[in-house]
């Protein structure tokens, strides 16, 4: 629990000389000194992270009204520091790396602070539930006072070390990776702090103390202001505000707790703007529509972003079943999503539920009396989604509160984002594959967004080089025409596209003799881009003509399906040479997750190597046992998994398979996989 204490200015003075003398750089900040940015450092601090104050310049420091001072991160200290913002972050990284937590710590006002000793460069970070302070970052250290607040030691430990390999385990346990790579000095917030407070003051009179906290704290919240900027703005100013007459009185603790539970509130539960907040991936999307054949999954995961619920987020049942409500979807299809047929994929629950015994850590049970929690759920993040249904991250499409109310409303959404965002090249039954629609739902789509088409037309030169492009004429041909390509000469004759007539037409036609066939048409939303009635020519390579040729002969022509795989087949077999061996660094804590058992059939597809002291390449069976035995003989790191990559021979099995049962649409995406 926060507590409020009182400032001991020698304590602090005290506490700057101490840390200048183990090394540290140490600069002033102006604490409650400075109402509006109490973090604020109270001079330039750019030449301290280069060099250390000297005592001179500390005494110089506390004649000004300073209630905190901070420690300047980077090569100048040598210090790294972990932020967690909250305790239920702070508390699973320590469960999970027990030995990164016996360091020095400070407890702050919302959360945590981690210190490490570090002998490398190490850049600013921000990740969800905290930040990585190094170059060109500060933190508040112990015993400032920020807001009321004294930061105070709860580890008196020494610094750990971190080694680089201690780093990279900390940065990918917190997904520190290129999406979230962004300093937090980078936020752009369109907001003034005096506007906050301006807003504050008019509403109080009229709703409330708390209620105009709340509304405040939400508008912050939309505008991009931080939570850690939204409580240094408003609870101090909250607090001093004078309570009515007929109201209980509280203590400044008191007040202090409510307002930062309000504010809190506000940020977890408030519909924030679609620029400040990460909507689902469309790759997410797509596979769950396409797997379970129901919006609902995909529906609700979105609703709970629309919302501002973060991730690994508790809640409960009925809190998910009200919010859904709002946006059309009924009990029964939450508890589907949660406990029913849509709530696993590959044997994993898509929405983790857990028994929570102690509920108060995480303050889950404000409404609940303090009783035990026996199931709660948990917001899946965007990292185990990905990894959960092993698809790769895409960006994410707009969809707003009206988008999510329907099936109809959503599919509909997606299609018009994509078409917004691609103005696409593809067939009608890629487009309906996508959304796990038909093609008629599609065209419906089309007409209701009012798309615009422009016809595609490929073409090359007929000569004598190319001509076996050209199909052969059967008896079993029932018709005179060929679908969607034909021959067309300078005069805009058509004729049937047959390797006979073909020749016939080099033999007699003086002029260029064109091979054309119709491609997907190009769809856009904007009217004034093409006209229906516009055509697009496109040049293409007579490779290219008979490869779509026989991509259509797969799903087209059921009579000749045989034939046209077999050709296919061995079209693509000529082409692609696919047998090589893809490298894969092994740790111990990685061994299990990539050698799932102690078999024969392990040794098959895959082994392990390692360099010995001479550089001489070291194999082994890829078995369990001997991979553990060779990280203890070369390294944690320095044995490598050598996999055989089988891509293109699974791809032309499971696409036989998939065009026994009639799956072509499906035949067609794996034999073009075996093609890239």
């Amino acid at each position: 629990m926060k507590k409020l204490h009182c400032f001991d200015k020698d304590s602090l003075q005290k506490s700057a000389h101490h840390l200048i003398s183990q090394g540290f750089s140490v600069i002033p900040v102006h604490g409650d000194s400075y109402s509006e940015n109490p973090k604020k450092p109270a001079t330039n601090w750019k030449a301290f992270q280069k060099r250390l104050a000297s005592p001179a310049e500390i005494n110089d420091w506390f004649k000004q009204k300073i209630t905190a001072i901070g420690i300047v991160c980077g090569q100048v200290s040598r210090l790294m520091v972990i932020d967690f913002d909250d305790e239920f972050t702070y508390r699973k990284f320590v469960s999970k790396f027990p030995q990164y937590s016996d360091t020095y710590t400070i407890r702050t006002r919302r959360g945590y602070h981690l210190y490490f000793e570090v002998d490398q460069h190490i850049s600013t970070f921000k990740f969800d539930g905290g930040d990585i302070k190094g170059e060109k970052s500060y933190v508040v250290t112990a015993p400032s006072v920020v807001n009321g607040y004294m930061y105070y030691v709860i580890k008196s430990d020494a610094h750990t070390l971190l080694r680089p390999s201690d780093i990279d385990i900390i940065f990918n346990n917190l997904h520190v990776n290129e999406l979230t790579k962004t300093p937090k000095s980078t936020r752009h917030t369109d907001i003034s702090p005096s506007k906050l407070l301006t807003i504050y003051d008019t509403l109080m009179p009229q709703i409330g103390r708390n209620n105009a906290l709340y509304r405040v704290a939400s508008i912050a919240n939309s505008r991009g202001v931080s939570l850690n900027q939204a409580e240094d703005i408003l609870i101090r100013h909250h607090i001093n505000q004078p309570a009515p007459l007929n109201h209980q009185q509280e203590t400044s603790d008191e007040r202090f707790i409510e307002a930062t539970r309000t504010i809190g509130s506000a940020y977890s539960h408030n519909i924030v703007s679609y620029k400040t907040s990460a909507g689902l991936p469309n790759s997410v999307r797509e596979c769950l529509l396409q797997l379970q054949h129901s919006t609902i999954v995909p529906r609700i995961l979105d609703i709970m972003r629309l919302t501002g619920w973060k991730r690994d987020q508790y809640f409960s049942m009925p809190q998910l079943i009200n919010i859904a409500k709002r946006y059309g979807i009924n009990r029964k299809s939450v508890m589907s999503a949660l406990t029913g047929d849509l709530s696993v994929v590959n044997g994993e629950f898509i929405i983790y539920r857990e028994y929570v015994e102690y509920p108060d850590i995480y303050g889950l049970n404000d409404l609940r009396g303090g009783r035990p929690v026996e199931f709660m759920y948990r917001v899946p993040s965007t990292e185990r989604l990905l990894e959960l249904l092993n698809v790769k991250w895409s960006p994410s499409d707009l969809v707003l509160g009206e988008d999510v109310k329907t099936a109809h409303a959503y599919r509909l959404a997606l299609h018009r984002e994509y078409i917004k965002r691609n103005a696409p090249e593809v067939p009608m039954w890629w487009l309906a594959e996508r959304l796990g629609v038909n093609v008629r739902t599609i065209q419906r789509f089309n007409h209701e967004l009012d798309v615009q088409k422009m016809q595609n037309f490929g073409f090359f030169t007929l000569s004598k080089s190319n001509l076996d492009t050209l199909p052969k004429r059967t008896q079993k041909t029932s018709k005179n025409a060929t679908n969607g390509f034909w021959l067309e000469v300078d005069d805009g004759t058509q004729y049937p596209a047959w390797r006979h007539i073909g020749s016939h037409l080099l033999k007699t036609q003086k002029k260029d003799v064109k091979v054309v066939m119709q491609r997907p048409s190009k769809l856009s939303l904007n009217p004034q881009a093409e006209a229906q009635n516009d055509v697009k020519w496109t040049a293409m390579q007579p490779d290219q003509f008979l490869k779509i040729l026989m991509f259509r002969a797969c799903g087209t022509e059921r009579p000749t399906l045989k034939s046209a795989v077999d050709n296919l087949y061995q079209y693509v077999k000529q082409r692609v040479n696919r047998v090589r061996y893809d490298k894969l660094q092994l740790h111990f804590d990685s061994v299990i997750s990539h050698i799932a058992k102690d078999s024969v059939a392990e040794t098959i597809t895959s082994y392990l190597y390692a360099y010995d002291a001479n550089g001489d390449v070291v194999r082994r069976p890829a078995r369990r046992g001997i991979a553990y035995r060779m990280l203890k003989e070369f390294g944690n790191g320095n044995v490598y998994l050598a996999l055989l990559d089988l891509h293109t021979e699974i791809a032309f099995s499971l696409a036989r398979h998939a065009l026994r049962f009639g799956y072509v649409p499906t035949a067609m995406k794996l034999l073009l996989s075996a093609l890239d």
